[in-house]
């Protein structure tokens, strides 16, 4: 797990400033601090800062090139399957100077091309130059764990780990993405391929870019198979065994290994398919809160001693807030849009006296229907168009009951998920932005495109299949890329055992009632009458592969405890504790979100929300303190 960076040429030789390129590659220092290598070329430079994981010997850092000298890589990630590949390259005659996965995917690139990736189980993104073809190719992994950016000037292409690497070239602009400002204040992050820089892009997942004579293209190596007629329904027993081999995959490693543990249902199946694999000497780590109602700390304790793990609670506060964020923005060089994130870097800083790698459980939401105000949303949905062939009178009694406008009946399936998913209301946006940004971005017309041409690409799959698939194209990279971050701040290399792509398509094979179904039939009927909040977990089970799966091996409390999702009182925090710096920040007549907020609405709104600050307010309050914070520092 490191840190990658590169220039490419794409007409002519490189002509790269070598002293700013050096101090680029020390820029990310944070995500290597073991080792650090440098290689200039004619057509290229890669750089590379290493945490070393597998293989520490110096003879696996990188830039790497293969045994002729004429093929390099820098790379970020982990290939978990890199052994066996290993045994199947050295029957073929390839020999091999290193332990490390690196050489191996070198090697796998000289004998099977540029498609090998499809072989690679793992978590990476990384850059190869192949100087007999003066052909570059840049990968990232098919779920989207390891991030990398870029950006294709009449020169030459500019790639890195962390947006610091792309945009400290002086040949790259710096100017600020409008619509990326919008998704962001909608969505908490930006979809799709765009970033906070106008040109710099995210390479998708399951994507790689190809330059070659001075052309260059991006393609795809990998996606779900999304048909239904090819496809059989997976068996829970498939899904299990999945599991448990994906974790002694990723359990492999020549350094400590931790664990983070919430007390819920997915952590704790984590910790005990690792208990269970490596015996009780491991350490699983917990944030607790001093406010109960989001302390999870007990539970995960419990689970800590059924799985006879070493348990440390790592006491998490409100101070210092705003400063955790100017720092994290720093290094991550974009707003932090996760409630958490800042929580999550605090608990990495300790989990790195312990270990260098952290085994997480990111995913399991996404994949197993664990989002029940999200996924119950076809389930409004059908109910908001039977409440149309009801008298006027009646639908008013019914939406004062379960909270439904009847009005959203007349809206189409995208726009109904969209409402829901949103963080800021459309008209609550509008009503803030200054005239002139409001009509740049239209009323989120960049990413709303985006989502209704993947909602129309998959238009034969089922409400729920669709969403399905938003949240593992667009929801679930943005959350991994928040925990790339916060763990890799700390140079700590996070493994998500339920990202693994073959698990992810199963979880896609699944019937539905394996992911989200009623209790029973009477259940079903009390939730017609009731809103989502009131019957979610309660009248129906999310999950319930996973549930089954482990209902003989982890205590009941955790098979039936309604989900907290590492919750944070941002209401309380910013909106009491940290009141006095957030006027300061937001408004201050030199406040940079003047240029996109009129800070006489901005005032109206904070008085209308501030009491009693709810967390709905709190992470309303985060977004635009984060967006403020960034556009401080960077623009």
């Amino acid at each position: 797990m490191c840190g990658i960076i590169g220039v490419v040429a794409r007409n002519s030789k490189s002509t790269v400033d070598h002293a700013l390129f050096a101090r680029l590659v020390g820029s990310l220092a944070h995500r290597g601090p073991d080792a650090e290598g440098i290689v200039h070329r004619s057509h290229f430079s890669f750089g590379h800062r290493r945490l070393s994981i597998v293989d520490l010997s110096s003879s696996s850092n990188q830039p790497m090139q293969d045994i002729d000298g004429s093929l390099f890589i820098t790379y970020n990630g982990e290939i978990y399957n890199y052994r066996s590949i290993r045994d199947e390259l050295s029957a073929l005659g390839c020999v091999f100077r290193t332990n490390s996965d690196t050489e191996v995917i070198l090697y796998s690139y000289r004998v099977w091309g540029e498609r090998f990736v499809e072989r690679l189980n793992g978590i990476f993104a990384f850059g190869l130059y192949d100087e007999e073809k003066n052909e570059f190719l840049l990968y990232r992994d098919r779920i989207g764990v390891k991030p990398v950016y870029y950006h294709v000037a009449v020169d030459a292409v500019y790639f890195a780990s962390e947006l610091k690497g792309v945009i400290g070239h002086s040949q790259v602009p710096r100017r600020i993405n409008p619509h990326a400002v919008n998704s962001f204040l909608t969505y908490r992050q930006v979809l799709g391929t765009q970033t906070y820089f106008e040109n710099v892009l995210s390479l998708e997942p399951g994507t790689f870019l190809q330059v070659r004579g001075g052309h260059y293209e991006v393609k795809r190596y990998w996606q779900l198979d999304t048909d239904r007629g090819r496809s059989t329904y997976a068996s829970a027993e498939s899904v299990g065994q999945l599991i448990s081999e994906s974790v002694q995959l990723q359990a492999i490693a020549d350094v400590p290994i931790a664990a983070l543990l919430s007390g819920g249902l997915d952590s704790s199946i984590l910790v005990y398919e690792l208990s269970r694999l490596r015996g009780a000497n491991m350490h699983c780590f917990t944030g607790r809160f001093a406010e109960e109602a989001y302390n999870e700390a007990p539970y995960a304790q419990d689970i800590a001693n059924h799985c006879g793990m070493h348990w440390h609670a790592v006491d998490l506060s409100a101070d210092g807030q705003l400063e955790f964020i100017r720092q994290l923005i720093r290094l991550k060089d974009q707003p932090l849009g996760m409630h958490n994130e800042v929580a999550m870097h605090v608990l990495a800083k300790e989990v790195k006296q312990y270990a260098s790698v952290v085994i997480c459980g990111e995913g399991a939401d996404e994949l197993f229907g664990g989002y029940g105000r999200i996924f119950r949303a076809p389930f409004d949905y059908r109910r908001l168009r039977l409440m149309t062939l009801l008298p006027q009178q009646v639908r008013r009694r019914i939406s004062s009951i379960t909270g439904l406008c009847p009005d959203e009946a007349r809206v189409g399936e995208l726009e109904f998920f969209l409402k829901r998913y949103s963080y800021f209301p459309a008209d609550d946006r509008q009503a803030l932005y200054q005239p002139e940004f409001a009509r740049e971005v239209g009323r989120d017309i960049y990413t709303h495109e985006l989502i209704a041409g993947f909602f129309s690409e998959h238009f034969h799959l089922s409400f729920f299949d669709r969403i399905w698939l938003f949240f593992m194209r667009y929801h679930l990279p943005g959350l991994l890329e928040m925990l790339d971050a916060a763990t890799m701040s700390v140079g700590l290399e996070a493994r998500v055992p339920f990202t693994d792509h073959r698990l992810v398509q199963q979880a896609f094979n699944l019937p539905l009632r394996a992911k989200l179904r009623w209790r029973s039939p009477i259940a079903l009927l009390r939730s017609l009458m009731q809103p989502v909040e009131m019957f979610s977990e309660r009248h129906d089970i999310n999950k319930v592969v996973l549930r089954d799966l482990y209902a003989d091996q982890l205590p009941p409390m955790v098979l039936h405890r309604k989900k907290m999702g590492f919750p944070v009182p941002l209401g309380k925090w910013l909106g009491k504790n940290h009141r006095t710096e957030v006027n300061q920040l937001l408004f201050s007549p030199d406040a940079r979100l003047n240029e996109f907020i009129k800070p006489e609405a901005l005032q109206a709104w904070f008085k209308r929300y501030e009491k009693p600050a709810n967390d709905q307010f709190g992470r309303q309050l985060w977004l635009l303190c984060n967006l403020e914070i960034f556009l401080q520092e960077y623009f």
